[in-house]
């Protein structure tokens, strides 16, 4: 998952490579059709919440998080390679709203382009994007602020994910607009000057797909940023959805790629014969690189967790071990639960298909009443499915849980006959999921099946949000026990 979708274009090499960034991911890609995982975590956890990552050149990135409800932080860091490591974060001080990209111009002025909330709110969503110029030594704010886009002027919503562009001699301004949902859209303006004042493209938007059914196969496109390669091409990425019956998406915002081409009258147009962001397009005409696959399981025979691996939060404490047994994952019990605010004893990996199959196996046996183990599809700590282990009148009992809106409530439950080693599974089919288990490697017994997956939509976890979140379904392998023992009882877990 990208959650914001950003490219810096790295000229030092002969082959100009192209630099992805995600949430606290960074890949590397030198086709634009094949990416591989440079760096894992950007910076060190502050605590909270990541809300937006974006990336100007090749010596900058800027994130900003929410430091609490009402405030917004943004951070600069520097490094001459994005794979990193990077900088200490400079604080951008006044730098208020999200979104924010950085300009370099060609007299080596430093620009900085965020949007911020109308104060005169004139209408639900009035936004704009403004522009400031940085010190390119403290990177700190000098001279007036620019509005270079009031939303009221084109009467857009929630203008956000600003880039500046300079072509031909006029700066172009893409941003996104419409929102999050079926309105999101990328749209442009542009002047000859960098303050202002700008021209609206009279095509706008040049990319959405907000007048398309909602269950077209890619909906709700958008917030956009543009490359042009080493022969010429140019390119957009943008982020969108695939969703299902009833508009629904659980694997959220995935990042997709169409051409784009400049028109006669100077402004961008999608290069391909609908006009659309397609399930299939043309390649760049670029080397073709060959990356290793992400893999498909993992037997934990290394002392650290491969790149698709996640955990909630970032483990303050420890929650895991690959080096106490060799070729197992294991992890602690603690008396957070996956219904809480928490740092729960959990890893997981993104479901990335709609149709798929994860398999463990587990070895675990519960001390008491309290603690429990096994297998859960997570959107949040409000939404999830969760098959465990526990002990029950003594006797271990596999049960299946439904949390809707932080109430959780026992779908199916059987007694284990043998849980030495138990084999749980979990496999989606597009609108729902079945849970199972097994005795052997090859045993799929039912416990629970059919469960809706609307309930872990992007769309339903939303709750009285207008405009619905875009965060991704997470398969997970959880522990929980409001008891430590001394000689930290755990789960052990094997190829997954």
């Amino acid at each position: 998952l990208l959650l914001h979708s950003f490219i810096i274009r790295d000229c030092r090499f002969s082959t100009v490579r192209i630099w992805f960034t995600g949430n606290r991911l960074v890949m590397e890609s030198t086709d634009l059709s094949s990416l591989t995982i440079k760096t894992a975590k950007l910076l060190k956890d502050y605590g909270h919440q990541v809300s937006v990552i974006i990336t100007e050149l090749i010596t900058s990135l800027t994130l900003s998080y929410l430091q609490d409800v009402k405030q917004t932080v943004t951070i600069i860091l520097l490094q001459q390679n994005p794979a990193g490591p990077w900088s200490n974060p400079i604080v951008v001080k006044g730098a208020d709203g999200i979104d924010s990209s950085l300009f370099f111009d060609d007299d080596g002025s430093l620009w900085y382009v965020g949007n911020y909330i109308s104060p005169d709110c004139l209408y639900e969503g009035h936004h704009g994007i403004y522009l400031n110029e940085l010190d390119p030594e403290t990177f700190q704010f000098k001279g007036p602020r620019y509005i270079i886009w009031d939303g009221v002027k084109t009467r857009s919503k929630w203008i956000e994910a600003p880039h500046i562009y300079k072509k031909d001699g006029w700066y172009y301004l893409l941003v996104a607009e419409g929102g999050t949902f079926v309105n999101h859209s990328v749209q442009m303006a542009r002047c000859r000057t960098i303050q202002g004042d700008y021209e609206i493209c009279p095509r706008n938007p040049i990319v959405s797909h907000r007048h398309m059914p909602l269950l077209n196969p890619i909906s709700v496109t958008g917030h956009a940023d543009i490359v042009e390669t080493q022969n010429g091409e140019w390119w957009m990425v943008l982020l969108a959805v695939r969703p299902y019956e009833g508009g629904h998406y659980n694997l959220g915002r995935e990042t997709f790629m169409i051409p784009i081409t400049w028109a006669e009258d100077g402004w961008p147009m999608v290069d391909n014969k609908t006009g659309l962001v397609q399930t299939e397009d043309r390649l760049p005409d670029l080397p073709k690189t060959i990356y290793p696959l992400m893999p498909e399981s993992d037997n934990f025979e290394c002392d650290t967790l491969q790149m698709q691996w996640n955990t909630i939060h970032p483990p303050v404490k420890q929650i895991y071990s690959l080096t106490d047994r060799f070729g197992y994952l294991r992890l602690y019990t603690r008396k957070e639960v996956l219904n809480e605010i928490c740092l729960p004893s959990f890893i997981g990996r993104r479901q990335r298909h709609k149709v798929f199959l994860a398999k463990t196996a587990m070895e675990f046996t519960p001390a008491n009443e309290n603690e429990e183990a096994g297998i859960a599809l997570v959107q949040d700590d409000r939404f999830h499915y969760l098959m465990v282990l526990v002990q029950k009148d003594g006797k271990p009992f596999l049960q299946a849980y439904q949390t809707e809106n932080g109430t959780k409530s026992l779908l199916a439950e059987t007694e284990i006959k043998d849980v030495k080693r138990l084999y749980l599974s979990v496999q989606g089919n597009t609108t729902d999921y079945d849970f199972y288990y097994g005795y052997t490697d090859q045993e799929m017994l039912p416990l629970v099946r059919a469960l809706d997956a609307s309930l872990l939509s992007s769309v339903v976890n939303n709750g009285c949000i207008q405009v619905p979140t875009i965060s991704q379904v997470l398969i997970m392998l959880t522990l929980t026990g409001s008891t430590i023992r001394e000689n930290n009882h755990c789960l052990q877990l094997t190829k997954l």
